[in-house]
């Protein structure tokens, strides 16, 4: 009579059929927020007091990171900023933090893209229903009127950019 497998941690000891690696990276992948090897499938690590409390410190500092400025648009050069990206937890992406547009850089328009989109609107709804928190979404989303007031004030901030860089030039 063969004895049952030893469970340890949530992994069979003994398994009879191999598993493939993309499959276990699938059931047992870290915890973003944590940064652990729990199993995030797991709801009662969800639930846990300190992957709550890791949660509000990460959400937090996100606020902190997504504020966005709408009545300092900075325009730059085209090379300026060109690969900084910012991670995107609720939709598990880097992002373009700046964009390009008619020959300048402008500094948080793809962050601001980003955030106006509906795709990303949806995933703070799953992630913050996933992780079981009340937090209002809309702090992390933009709607599409901020987009459009961010988007009014840019040729003003081209005109501001290109006036610096006659005054720099006439030196």
């Amino acid at each position: 009579m063969e004895h049952l497998p030893k469970v340890v941690y949530g992994c069979p000891e003994k398994t009879i059929f191999p598993v493939p690696v993309e499959q276990r990276e699938k059931i047992s992948a870290n915890c973003n927020i944590c940064r652990n090897f729990k199993n995030i499938h797991d709801w009662k690590h969800r639930m846990s007091k300190v992957h709550q409390n890791k949660l509000t410190e990460r959400f937090r500092v996100i606020k902190s990171k997504m504020k966005i400025n709408l009545d300092s648009v900075t325009v730059h050069d085209a090379e300026w900023g060109k690969e900084e990206e910012y991670y995107c937890y609720f939709c598990d992406k880097p992002v373009k933090k700046h964009a390009f547009d008619d020959g300048f850089t402008v500094e948080f328009m793809g962050l601001m893209k980003h955030q106006s989109e509906l795709h990303h609107r949806a995933s703070v709804k799953s992630y913050l229903k996933y992780h079981r928190r009340d937090e209002n979404f809309d702090v992390f989303c933009k709607s599409k009127g901020e987009l459009e007031k961010f988007m009014a004030k840019i040729p003003e901030a081209k005109k501001k950019y290109l006036s610096k860089l006659e005054i720099l030039n006439k030196e």
